[in-house]
This record gives structure tokens, C-alpha cells and sequence, in this order.
């Protein structure tokens, strides 16, 4: 039988992996002062939405977690509990980063932001990573 809670605990932070790529791509060839193509333009939009996307499922998720784990969690490792409650922080603060980077990005064509914005979808992928790395050692304490 499947476990669709499990399923969709799995591919919450495989997706997360993911979304932290489709975050670097257009972090990696963005350059200030040159105007994007369609497809890099597409990129940016796409890594955002996905990262979005992953937040989405995340809050999903979270109300069955706070149920069902979270308890057995703070009594018997507090100190990962809290790691886990960090993670969500760090999440939302990947959605903002790519968000706002992608807003930059999209409406201007001239290249003007993309310093800024290329800084912005780097460190959402490095928060993205570390909340799939936290995620994966509460999900792993949690089986």
C-alpha cells in the first residue's frame, strides 16, 4: 500500500533539490549590462515558481507534521526541533530572495539588476539546499 503522506514528504525535498538547481542556472548566466533571451528570461521565472511551488507544498505538509512528529520531536531531540523550525524560516526567506530577484529581473530588459538579482537567486539556492539538508535529517529522525 502507499504512503501518500511519505510520497509527498519524498518529493517535497527531492523537488527541493531541484528547485535549488533550477535557482543557480539562471544565477550562473545572468551578467550585468546584458539583455536576456526569451529562454533565460523563461529561467528566472520557472526557478522562482518552482521554488514557490516546493514553499507551497511545504505548508501543505506542515500541519500534519505539527501533529503527528512535532511532539515526539520536541520531547526527545528539542534542540532539531528547532532546527526544523529554522528551516521554515529559511525557506520563506528563499521564496522572498528568488521572488523579488525575478520581479528585477523580468521587468527590465536593459540587464540593469542583474548583479543583484544573480546575488539574490544564489543565496536562495544556498537557503533552499540547507533546508532540504535539515529537512532530510528531521525526516530521517522522524521514520
Amino acid at each position: 500500500m502507499i504512503d501518500w503522506v511519505e510520497l509527498s514528504r519524498s518529493m517535497h525535498g527531492h523537488v527541493g533539490v531541484l528547485a535549488a538547481a533550477a535557482l543557480l542556472h539562471p544565477a550562473i548566466f545572468l551578467r550585468p549590462g546584458r539583455p536576456l533571451s526569451r529562454g533565460q528570461r523563461w529561467a528566472v521565472g520557472a526557478g522562482a515558481g518552482l521554488v514557490g511551488a516546493v514553499y507551497a507544498s511545504g505548508l501543505a505538509l506542515y500541519p500534519g507534521y505539527r501533529e503527528r512528529e512535532r511532539p515526539a520531536l520536541m520531547q526527545q531531540d528539542f534542540a532539531l526541533a528547532l532546527w526544523f523550525e529554522r528551516k521554515e524560516h529559511l525557506a520563506f526567506a528563499a521564496v522572498v530572495l528568488a521572488g523579488t530577484a525575478a520581479l528585477m529581473v523580468l521587468s527590465r530588459r536593459d540587464g540593469t539588476h542583474h548583479r543583484t538579482a544573480r546575488w539574490m537567486l544564489g543565496v536562495s539556492a544556498a537557503l533552499v539546499l540547507v533546508a532540504v539538508g535539515v529537512g532530510s535529517v528531521v525526516g530521517a529522525w522522524t521514520r
